[in-house]
């Protein structure tokens, strides 16, 4: 656990940890130059299986996690961020998977999302999928793991090189860490699966200043061109293409990403590119042309399209929730509420949900 400026929830994250049922495990905190009582929190806990850390200077999640790695000593590596909360059973549970699946080499969970003061907003976010084949799918898209709520082989993440520590992002105040675990997964899936548990094992506090806050979209805006050249690979090696249109898949980077400046004629033909790409899955991976989940993530991708053309050309938001709806009708509904609200009423309820959510 990396840990910068998380005085509020640290002492919180840290308990929900030491009470874990499995208890055969070392506590690696490194404390990345944090400025408030940080680190006087994490010193007052008083438990031998703790092992802190600190950095001279703010490096930066991406390269704090490889400072952890260097000191880890444990067959497994659990990740976890210091403003969540473990659920009692979360270690036991990956453990068991990992001990029960040789070729597993990295498993995550689904999670609740709670407020800042810990209310439940969702009690059960889901993964993108968790059978093989939807969770080749999702890498060709975006994180397929919770980062967070993820624990892989120790070997296997040092023989890969760890974190790779370009994907940081530097401002004036502090260091972040953005797309690593996307670019990790991405090299673990060409050593051995990736897998999902079907459980919410954390609990994730959303924080609109993180660096996937939707604060910092400018910010993530900046990681476009390495988190295309992740997705571009893995779009290569899963569906056998050798060379990608023009424009894709970054294009379907800044739509993910809310780049405003986005054209409302890109987002169209990222959809069509969508349905290329799910075509030729299909065709390398016969066995999920009747998947319900690549479906589910399809119908989620046009949804998040439709969302981000509302607010600027109302036709071809319809247009893009059509293409959810004939994808899955029953994940379309889910975001039909947020849909509707943004086409007739513009970002005022969202601006209002978004101060009720993180008070």
């Amino acid at each position: 656990m990396a840990v910068h400026d998380d005085e509020r929830f640290v002492g919180e994250a840290m308990r929900s940890i030491l009470a874990q049922t499995f208890t055969d495990f070392e506590f690696v905190i490194v404390n990345d130059a944090s400025r408030d009582r940080s680190r006087e929190i994490v010193a007052s806990f008083d438990d031998r299986r703790i092992r802190l850390s600190d950095n001279a200077e703010n490096l930066g999640l991406t390269r704090s996690l490889n400072r952890g790695l260097a000191l880890a000593r444990g067959e497994y590596v659990a990740r976890f961020d210091a403003n969540d909360v473990s659920r009692r059973d979360r270690l036991a549970r990956q453990v068991a998977l990992l001990d029960a699946r040789p070729n597993v080499v990295a498993v995550g969970s689904r999670a609740r999302i709670i407020r800042r003061n810990g209310t439940v907003i969702r009690p059960n976010v889901l993964v993108p999928a968790l059978t093989p084949e939807g969770i080749d799918w999702g890498l060709m898209f975006y994180s397929p793991l919770l980062h967070p709520a993820s624990a892989f082989r120790r070997v296997a993440v040092e023989r890969l090189g760890g974190y790779d520590e370009r994907f940081v992002i530097a401002d004036a105040s502090k260091v972040f860490g953005y797309g690593e675990d996307l670019d990790l997964w991405s090299r673990l899936a060409t050593v051995g699966r990736l897998a999902n548990l079907p459980e919410a094992l954390i609990d994730l506090r959303i924080d609109p200043s993180s660096t996937s806050g939707y604060e910092n979209v400018a910010r993530r805006l900046r990681m476009v061109p390495m988190v295309t050249r992740v997705l571009s690979d893995n779009i290569r090696r899963l569906t056998g293409q050798t060379a990608l249109p023009d424009g894709w898949p970054e294009i379907w980077v800044r739509l993910i990403y809310s780049d405003p400046h986005l054209p409302a004629g890109d987002v169209l033909r990222a959809l069509d590119l969508l349905a290329k790409t799910r075509a030729r899955f299909a065709e390398v991976r016969p066995e999920s042309r009747q998947s319900q989940e690549i479906a589910d993530q399809v119908a989620f991708l046009c949804g998040h399209a439709a969302f981000h053309l509302a607010r600027r050309c109302r036709w071809a938001a319809l247009r893009a929730f059509s293409r959810a709806t004939a994808s899955s009708p029953a994940r379309a509904v889910r975001d039909l509420p947020r849909l509707t609200a943004r086409l007739l009423f513009g970002d005022g309820p969202i601006r209002l949900w978004r101060q009720v959510v993180h008070r």
